[in-house]
This record gives structure tokens, sequence and C-alpha cells, in this order.
């Protein structure tokens, strides 16, 4: 077993400042071994975990995506000095009318994205969204937040308290929870297979659990983000 599945052995079992402590000699090992899918993966967990107890201005700083941007074109630098600022929030929900399905990103590391998250959640649940489905849950996310509150089988990222607090809201506004996550992945394959493979088994499992049941329903689905490596390579 490596450090960081040690590190990660540690924070399951609920201790996530001895995790952080074996993940922030991880980094630099890994930097060491000029590994650069170690380094970054290591460098992604650490800033979870930093997030997950709070050091969120550390979190940032162990892990960022990209290299930079490439730049604009023309036509993307005139609709940019164009564009006028409006409530991002205000902005989805009158594009989510007429619409069934809302999808979100966010970034492991940055709890911000879970807080903007709740905030679309409880303005969808007035439009009539009724359904919440995030990457991240468990199968066992109903029964584990049956009392209202969240528990470390509700999900991998749930344990971050502003993640937390999102499905305590949400669950409060009568959004039926819905697990999705992939259950078996492709060994072996391209990267690019490998998330073809994975996100198929999402698309069916909200084909399943969601769209079969109620035809009609509307959905909030809240996916975790993957580093911009990956998305590169694929």
């Amino acid at each position: 077993m490596d450090a960081r599945q040690n590190a990660e052995q540690v924070r399951q079992a609920g201790q996530p400042l001895r995790a952080l402590a074996l993940l922030e000699r991880v980094v630099p090992e890994a930097r060491a071994a000029r590994t650069d899918e170690g380094t970054h993966l290591a460098r992604q967990v650490l800033g979870f975990v930093q997030a997950e107890v709070g050091a969120h201005r550390e979190a940032l700083a162990s892990f960022t995506f990209g290299t930079g941007s490439p730049g604009l074109s023309e036509p993307e630098e005139r609709r940019v000095k164009e564009a006028r600022l409006v409530d991002a929030v205000d902005a989805i929900v009158a594009a989510s009318r007429g619409r069934r399905i809302v999808i979100l990103n966010e970034a492991h590391h940055v709890p911000q994205s879970r807080e903007f998250a709740r905030r679309l959640a409880l303005a969808l649940r007035r439009e009539g969204f009724s359904y919440f489905a995030g990457e991240t849950f468990r199968p066992e996310i109903v029964s584990t937040t049956a009392q209202g509150y969240v528990t470390r089988d509700s999900g991998y990222y749930t344990a971050e308290p502003v993640y937390a607090e999102l499905v305590r809201s949400v669950r409060r506004a009568g959004y039926t929870l819905v697990p999705y996550e992939a259950e078996t992945f492709l060994q072996g394959g391209t990267p690019a297979q490998r998330i073809n493979h994975r996100e198929r088994q999402q698309a069916e499992n909200l084909v399943e659990r969601v769209f079969k049941k109620d035809p009609a329903a509307r959905v909030f689905i809240f996916v975790r983000s993957l580093g911009v490596k990956s998305q590169m390579e694929a």
C-alpha cells in the first residue's frame, strides 16, 4: 500500500487531520519521483482533505486546474466585451424553464461551488425540480439521511461540511436524493475509454432510477469535476 492509499484509509476511518499530515508528505515525494500523474492525483486529494478540515486557502494553493488559458478568438473576445453582469442563479433558473435537466459541475476542493449549488437547488425546487442526483452519493444515501443528517456512509465528498449542508438543505426542501455513480470500472484502455465507460453507466443509472419511474421528472444533477489533465486526454 502506498502512502496516498494509507492516507485514504485513515480519512475513511474518520481521521481527516491525520490523513492531512500523511498527504502533506506524499506530494513532495510524488514530485521527487517525477510522476506527473501521481503528483496530479496526490495534489488533488490533498486539496480535498484540506477543504474538508476548513483549510480553504491552502486547498486552492495545493491544487489548481490547467496551465492557463489558450486565449480567446476575436468573436469570443467580442462576446465577452458585450456581455453584461447578471445573477448566476437567476440566469440558470430562467434558462431552466421548459427544460427537465440542469447539470452543474463542481471542484472537489472548492466548497464555495457547493454553496452555489445549494442556492441554485433551492431556486430550482421552486420551479418544480424534485430530484437531486449527486455523483458522490452512495446507494445508502436515502437511509443514511433519513434522520435529517449526513453520515460517512452517505457519500465520499459529503464528509466535507459545506457538501453536508447542501444535502441537508435539498432534503428539507423536498428533493428526492438519487445516487447514480458507476459501480464497475473499465480496466485498461485509454483515459477516454475509461471515462466513457463510467459516464455511460451513470447515464443508464439516471434513466433506470429516475426517468423510467417518472417520465416527467425534472432533475438537478450535481457532478464531480475531472481534473483538466483527464479532460484534455479525453
